[in-house]
């Protein structure tokens, strides 16, 4: 459902015709249905970049993450963070990726309500039914380099993410 919403803007966007409801109404949906952040400067931008800068938000792969209650176990978690660039955005942290000597940081890791991501989809069609290119694909995994710090390892009868480490080294050892 949220990918066939997905679809429906970015077609609207590639429109020669939008109008400002439009653009509100794809701003609203990315916030408040993908939780994706908008520039807090949008508003100030001319329209056509307005244009380029949603359509660089949703025309992109969709990777969901499902969660778990968190019950103390270790493991990563939901966490909004920001990059260099003051961009914030969602993402999935390991317990070992925050810097818990930092108070502020500790508690929030203490307080998380969800974690341990139980199923991860991600779409890998654009709304024209294409394929992301691998070169599309790598420049989103060079942008986002902790996708790739998840490497699922698996035997004839078990599974496991390889993050953190001594979860790899105790699959390793029983199988």
């Amino acid at each position: 459902k949220l990918q066939f919403q997905v679809f429906k803007y970015a077609k609207i966007l590639e429109s020669s015709e939008i109008s400002e409801v439009q653009i509100l109404e794809i701003v609203d949906f990315l916030t408040q249905q993908l939780n994706i952040r908008i520039s807090s400067e949008f508003d100030k931008y001319a329209y056509k970049y307005q244009i380029d800068y949603l359509k660089s938000k949703i025309n992109r792969p969709i990777r969901v993450c499902g969660m778990v209650e968190n019950e103390g176990e270790p493991g990563g978690g939901p966490f909004w963070v920001k990059a260099e660039n003051g961009e914030i955005s969602l993402q999935i942290v390991e317990a070992s990726q925050v810097n818990q000597k930092l108070s502020r940081q500790k508690t929030i890791l203490m307080n998380a309500t969800h974690f341990n991501p139980v199923d991860i989809v991600c779409g890998i069609k654009n709304y024209k039914g294409e394929t992301f290119s691998n070169a599309e694909i790598i420049a989103l995994l060079a942008k986002h380099p902790k996708l790739i710090e998840r490497p699922i390892i698996t035997s004839v009868t078990n599974a496991v993410i390889g993050r953190p480490i001594d979860k790899l080294i105790q699959f390793l050892e029983l199988n």
